[in-house]
């Protein structure tokens, strides 16, 4: 091997992915290769087929939530192996103190780390009836495949009591407004 095989195989770690470097692939010959196809995209002399390159997630990622207790509530698989990214999702909790989410990896990945990370939302606090509270959280798969909560927050209802008179003084505003304009004439 020459010396920088060894130092690639080196810094990304060929004895934790079990896998050793290719030399199939030379750089100079897919850049060339890349470039030609973008010319020929571009170009209005040659008509390409419609075609389209995903990323897709490697590994499944699995979202556990906790009970006060430190129990767990429940979890969930947010995002399949082989997911398209870049992709969010919209999730919903209810919830009545805090909420604790731990990410993970649900497919095995060649790493002894499966957990992505640990985030907490709060704080939340019951509804005013005591209920539990609707908590939206937003989790994404970015274009790099980093998995982040993007953003989290509660959503309650607030009921405004109507007065009566209003609606009447409204209602009266509007019949007056009508008797007005049916006197205009218009050509």
């Amino acid at each position: 091997k020459q010396w920088y095989q060894r130092r690639v195989a080196i810094t990304a770690g060929e004895e934790v992915l079990h896998k050793t470097c290719s030399t199939t692939l030379n750089a100079d010959d897919s850049t060339a290769r890349g470039c030609a196809l973008q010319c020929a995209i571009l170009s209005p002399a040659f008509k390409v087929r419609d075609f389209a390159i995903n990323d897709v997630v490697q590994s499944g990622i699995k979202l556990v939530w906790y009970n006060p207790d430190g129990s767990v509530g429940g979890d969930m698989e947010v995002f399949n192996k082989g997911h398209v990214f870049p992709f969010s999702k919209m999730l919903t909790f209810y919830r009545k103190e805090n909420l604790i989410l731990e990410a993970s990896y649900s497919n095995p990945i060649p790493h002894t780390q499966t957990v992505i990370g640990r985030f907490e939302v709060g704080p939340i606090k019951p509804a005013e009836d005591g209920s539990s509270t609707k908590v939206k959280v937003k989790v994404k798969v970015d274009i790099h495949s980093l998995f982040t909560v993007e953003s989290a927050h509660t959503v309650t209802k607030i009921q405004v009591p109507v007065e009566e008179e209003k609606k009447e003084e409204k209602k009266d505003g509007k019949k007056a407004e009508k008797k007005e304009g049916e006197n205009m004439e218009t050509e």
